[in-house]
């Protein structure tokens, strides 16, 4: 005769196995929390508790990538113009994309310039670059 502690671990087992196998098929968590009539907070203590099924949940939504990878080509294949963009710019190793990385570095001697009005054009005044105000601090 099966001890109650067994059949509670039957249960859950069972539960796990229904909750994996409804991610593999597609669902979202809600949705497989729902067809294995668990509540998503056991679902969370269960992957924090137990190794084995938080990879195995892992693994189940890794495999959903693997089956949207797989369509987005099928219509690339069909001529999607926008899954065709799609595909260039995240398999094409960095030859095709959108934004451009810029470097930008500050110059290491900085002039600061004042502008004096005075009814009359202009003047730029320009103070003594940083680096020399350095050096005559040092004299000091």
């Amino acid at each position: 005769m099966s001890s109650t502690k067994e059949i509670k671990e039957n249960i859950t087992k069972r539960i796990k196995e229904a909750y994996i196998q409804s991610l593999k098929n597609g669902t979202t968590r809600a949705e497989a929390c729902k067809a294995a009539k668990v509540d998503v907070s056991s679902i969370w203590q269960w992957i924090k508790d137990d190794q084995e099924f938080a990879k195995a949940v892992e693994i189940a939504l890794e495999s959903r990538i693997e089956v949207a990878v797989d369509s987005l080509f099928e219509n690339v294949k069909k001529g999607n113009i926008i899954a065709q963009i799609f595909w260039t710019k995240n398999r094409g190793r960095g030859k095709w994309k959108d934004k451009q990385e810029v470097e930008f570095v500050m110059p290491k001697v900085i002039k600061v310039l004042h502008f004096v009005q005075s009814g009359k054009p202009p003047v730029i005044v320009e103070e003594p670059e940083i680096e020399e105000k350095k050096e005559e601090n040092q004299e000091r």
